[in-house]
C-alpha cells in the first residue's frame, strides 16, 4: 500500500504540468512599470506595476511607457503595437515607437558604490539595448517593451485612450488599455 502510494507521488511530480497537448496555458502576465525602473529577467508578475495606466505630459513632448511582459510558456515571434490613441474630439497621436528592450551581462557594479544605490545583482542580466520585433519571449522570463509616444506641438489637451496588443505569432495574448493625458500649456 504504502509503496503504491509513493509511486503514485513521483508519477505526479513526473507528469507534465498545462503544457501537454491539448491543455490550455495561461495567458501571458504583462503590466505597465514606470520608465525610470529597471526590469530584470526574473521579476515576477506585476513587480513594480504602476496602478493606474494614466501617463502625463504637454505639448511637444516624448512620453515613455514601459509594459514588462512574462509567461509560462516560450512565446516566438512576439510583436507589440499601440492602437488608438485617441481623444473625444477623434484627433489621434499617431508617432509612437515601439521596441523590446533587450538584456546585456554587466560583470560587476561600479567600485566604492553604496549597497542602497545597487538596483540588481552582478555579475548578471541587465536591460539596455532597444531592439526592434520580433522577437522571442523565453519561458519564465521577463522582458521590457519601450514605448515612446510624441506629442505634437498642436496636440489638444485632455485624454487619449489607447491600445496595447502583444501578439505571438499573429495571435493577441494580451491587451493592456491606456490613457495618455495631454496637460494644457
Amino acid at each position: 500500500m504504502f509503496r503504491s502510494f509513493v509511486v503514485a507521488v513521483i508519477a505526479g511530480c513526473l507528469a507534465p504540468s498545462g503544457t501537454a497537448r491539448g491543455s490550455a496555458t495561461s495567458p501571458p502576465s504583462a503590466w505597465f512599470v514606470d520608465s525610470l525602473i529597471k526590469v530584470f529577467p526574473g521579476d515576477v508578475g506585476g513587480t513594480h506595476g504602476l496602478r493606474t495606466p494614466e501617463f502625463r505630459g504637454a505639448r511637444n513632448q516624448h512620453i515613455a511607457v514601459q509594459l514588462a511582459i512574462r509567461s509560462s510558456t516560450r512565446l516566438p515571434d512576439l510583436r507589440v503595437e499601440v492602437k488608438g490613441l485617441e481623444g473625444r474630439d477623434g484627433r489621434r497621436i499617431s508617432n509612437v515607437e515601439v521596441h523590446h528592450v533587450a538584456y546585456v551581462v554587466v560583470g560587476s557594479h561600479t567600485p566604492d558604490c553604496p549597497p542602497e544605490e545597487l538596483v540588481g545583482v552582478a555579475p548578471g542580466w541587465y536591460p539596455d539595448p532597444l531592439e526592434d520585433f520580433p522577437f522571442a519571449l523565453e519561458a519564465r522570463r521577463t522582458t521590457p517593451v519601450w514605448v515612446t509616444i510624441h506629442i505634437p506641438p498642436d496636440a489638444v489637451a485632455g485624454n487619449y485612450e489607447g491600445l496595447i496588443l502583444v501578439r505571438s505569432g499573429g495571435r493577441v495574448v494580451a491587451r493592456k488599455p491606456e490613457r495618455t493625458r495631454i496637460k494644457p500649456s
